[in-house]
């Protein structure tokens, strides 16, 4: 086995596995749909950090990796073209919670995810707008997952279901803090409404920091962000996914018409509105973008007190992406280092973050390359 030194050289590994997937055999291999990354599971790395590998989707199958277990749960990730084993890793387990029953007889799976190794995510609403209007982004599958439990939509959460399943998991030890994802419907509050109160039903239960994610809103819209930190959410994510104007042209037709300035204005307001380091926006890389446009873009947010958090593309089955091929893995590693100086030089503490994504950071590598380097 090839020894990694130091914890830098396992975060450049670490990139290199979430950008080509993991050959596997004989294993779970992850959801197949659902908020957060799907189609991989979260693998504790040697230096005992976490991060969601893609075991699924069409592009794994030229990998390099594979995975081979070596002892009960024990497995060890081996280059084949190189003939040597990387290091041994173990998976994040299972949660009890998912084989409990709601109060209406639901699945706890059905209603929410465990996101690493403590966070409890769903996606509240998982209907949005600009499917309706045939300008969804090309790389979503949002709609596609969608369940049903007798008859009953689970495409809407009940802020009672999703309370009842936190309880579970805080209980089990698994809830620290909280992600509520969603689509974006065509309302004029875009979700705040539903996320609201969510929020409110949980923080009645369980008092954990929760993360919630929503669409830049109209300027006279802004009071529904007052309405989210009213009801206790304590950090928000306002995604961008796609920087370049050319590239969203393509992948993003909806999101073309809200405008980079929309973004920006909602941005700063909800800065102030949840304070410092409190604020995301994800950045999708490997989907055609110009880097000095994206490195542009996460310095603009970045001035604003916006964290970006950079996740390479991964293709999802059944999307008009899904042959596609994830970002380059030295590519994502100079981008990596790139985004380090930028959080670095606007004075920005990733580490500060309450809860969601940024806090658990599987999906990606932020939290590692900030703070080991690349």
């Amino acid at each position: 086995m090839r020894t990694l030194l130091n914890d830098k050289e396992i975060t450049r590994e670490r990139i290199r596995l979430q950008c080509l997937g993991i050959k596997s055999e004989g294993i779970h291999k992850g959801r197949k749909g659902g908020a957060g990354p799907t189609g991989g599971r979260s693998m504790i790395f040697p230096n005992g950090t976490l991060g969601n590998v893609p075991l699924r989707g069409n592009f794994v199958r030229s990998s390099p990796y594979t995975l081979r277990e070596v002892d009960t749960e024990v497995y060890e990730i081996w280059h084949d073209l190189r003939e040597e084993s990387i290091m041994k890793v173990g998976f994040v387990p299972r949660p009890k919670f998912y084989d409990k029953l709601t109060t209406d007889d639901i699945p706890m799976w059905k209603l929410s995810a465990l996101h690493g190794a403590d966070c409890v995510a769903t996606t509240l609403n998982r209907y949005c707008f600009l499917w309706r209007k045939g300008k969804q982004c090309r790389f979503c599958s949002i709609e596609m997952a969608i369940k049903s439990h007798n008859g009953i939509s689970l495409a809407i959460k009940k802020p009672r279901w999703f309370r009842e399943v936190v309880v579970e998991a805080y209980k089990e030890g698994v809830c620290n803090h909280i992600t509520l994802t969603s689509g974006t419907p065509g309302t004029p509050d875009k979700g705040c409404k539903l996320t609201a109160d969510v929020v409110s039903e949980v923080k009645r239960y369980v008092n954990v920091p929760i993360h919630g994610q929503v669409a830049p809103l109209d300027e006279d819209k802004f009071h529904y962000y007052d309405m989210l930190r009213d009801s206790g959410l304590d950090t928000l994510g306002i995604h961008a996914d796609v920087i370049d104007p050319e590239v969203i042209k393509v992948m993003c037709p909806g999101k073309e018409d809200f405008g980079w300035e929309k973004y920006i204005k909602a941005w700063k307001y909800v800065v102030e509105l949840f304070g410092e380091n409190q604020v995301t926006s994800f950045v999708l890389a490997g989907l055609g973008e110009r880097d000095d446009v994206l490195i542009e873009g996460m310095k603009r947010m970045a001035s604003i007190g916006v964290i970006p958090y950079l996740i390479p593309f991964r293709p999802l089955p059944e999307t008009p992406l899904a042959d596609a091929r994830p970002p380059d893995p030295e590519r994502m590693i100079r981008l990596f280092g790139e985004l380090q100086q930028i959080v670095l030089d606007a004075g920005l503490d990733v580490f500060k973050n309450k809860g969601g994504c940024m806090r658990c950071g599987a999906c990606s590598s932020n939290r590692e390359a900030i703070k080991y380097g690349v």
